[in-house]
């Protein structure tokens, strides 16, 4: 095992640089995210990770990548007659490709907030970490405390929420879609576990759904809210990064045309588009070698994988977890697992703060050998007090025959804070 921290040169005797700080943006001292600096711990030997948000490795439908590079005696001039794919003018309008869903959140928050009008968005309680990353260093304050105008953003990701897992009914979807019409708000729909939804979770020695077809996939899917808009008031975020490959940042954002053409007029003096490297090697599997049809059993393939794993983590919760202490709702989307344990349960909780015993469980989760990421990190007010006491697992990345040992180690923690005999 090796990385680059192995390989660098000392850089003793060298000089330091001047502090710049006086320079720098109020925007740019923000701190470093959360979910990387827990990722540190991926390095510890023998740690099984149930933290990050990665996919497994066992489902990246590339095994080799192979290039031929002309030298430059090989170079002539000749004539080349190159095909490029047609699409029809409305969906031209309304698709554009992005780096990634991150950088597709953060321009998007910069189109349409302005840091220096009190802007709020509204979100779930629990929501994704980098979002609240991105919104804060943009002057998003929250609407109560700090008397920020009427929010007129929502920002959810309805399928297999990242870190609840919830996934939001084709009715509540329509009644938040109602709400958002009523106050004229705007909608950021991010869908990166819109293709991993699953069935319900009845129980163990359920059978994993096989040999679907496209059209019995497609019509299993709850309707997006894009789908309902009849306003463009919805910025769909879409990204391989969940179902093909993480790291390509290529992703797309669909909306309507005066949304995009804003949004392109930002990325044509930012970044200006995915790497052309990334866009080819997704279009040769995509486009090229699959196409459509074979895009959508791809993705019905990655679902019955995702499921199987779903099942395995849940039945190892069941077997393992302190049912008198955690409790969990089986995801229907996604690949994360949202366990709540009961602090008054908990023999310092009159003595302590919730942060403390959060961190004390997950310190002892380290030691015995497993990640999980925790629930203090994903809240939409970071900076109020701790009230309940939550962990976020995912069934994506640890192989399967680690998962069993993965939540026995879980369970080790939490018993040892709570002092539960083993």
């Amino acid at each position: 095992m090796s990385d680059s921290d192995m390989f660098k040169l000392p850089a003793a005797g060298k000089p330091l640089a001047r502090n710049w700080g006086t320079h720098f943006s109020s925007e740019s001292n923000r701190p470093p995210c959360i979910l990387k600096q827990a990722a540190g711990y991926i390095k510890t030997p023998g740690l099984i990770s149930l933290g990050g948000g990665l996919p497994s490795s066992e489902y990246f439908p590339i095994s080799e990548i192979a290039m031929r590079v002309p030298m430059a005696p090989n170079f002539s001039e000749k004539q080349h007659l190159l095909d490029l794919p047609a699409s029809g003018a409305q969906t031209a309008r309304i698709v554009c490709q992005t780096v990634g869903s991150t950088g597709a959140l953060e321009r998007t928050v910069r189109m349409l907030c302005d840091r220096f009008k009190n802007e709020s968005i509204l979100t779930e309680d629990y929501t994704f970490a980098t979002a609240m990353e991105t919104f804060i260093p943009q002057g998003i304050k929250d609407e109560i405390a700090r008397g920020a105008r009427k929010p007129h953003l929502l920002y959810t990701v309805p399928s297999g929420q990242n870190p609840t897992g919830a996934t939001q009914s084709v009715e509540r979807r329509r009644e938040v879609y109602k709400v958002c019409q009523k106050h004229n708000i705007f909608i950021i729909e991010d869908e990166p576990y819109y293709f991993i939804q699953m069935k319900p979770y009845t129980g163990r020695g359920i059978d994993v759904l096989v040999n679907e077809t496209v059209d019995e996939f497609l019509a299993s899917l709850i309707p997006s809210y894009l789908s309902m808009d009849v306003d463009g008031r919805v910025l769909r975020m879409d990204s391989f990064s969940k179902v093909l490959v993480p790291g390509s940042r290529l992703g797309w954002i669909t909306a309507s045309k005066q949304v995009i053409q804003r949004y392109l007029c930002r990325a044509e003096v930012a970044n200006q588009g995915p790497s052309g490297i990334s866009q080819l090697i997704i279009w040769k599997l995509v486009d090229e070698t699959w196409g459509h049809d074979g895009y959508l059993k791809w993705l019905i393939d990655l679902r019955t994988n995702y499921t199987r794993r779903r099942n395995e983590l849940l039945a190892a919760c069941e077997d393992y977890l302190p049912t008198d202490i955690a409790s969990w709702i089986p995801p229907a989307a996604g690949m994360f697992l949202w366990v709540k344990l009961d602090h008054t349960k908990h023999p310092d909780c009159q003595r302590r703060s919730l942060d403390e015993i959060e961190e004390e469980i997950f310190r002892h989760s380290i030691d015995q050998g497993v990640l999980f990421a925790r629930g203090s990190w994903f809240r939409a007010e970071p900076h109020t007090e701790l009230n309940e006491l939550f962990l976020r697992v995912t069934f994506a990345s640890a192989a399967e025959v680690d998962m069993c040992t993965a939540v026995q180690r879980l369970s080790a923690a939490i018993k040892k804070s709570f002092r539960i005999e083993p």
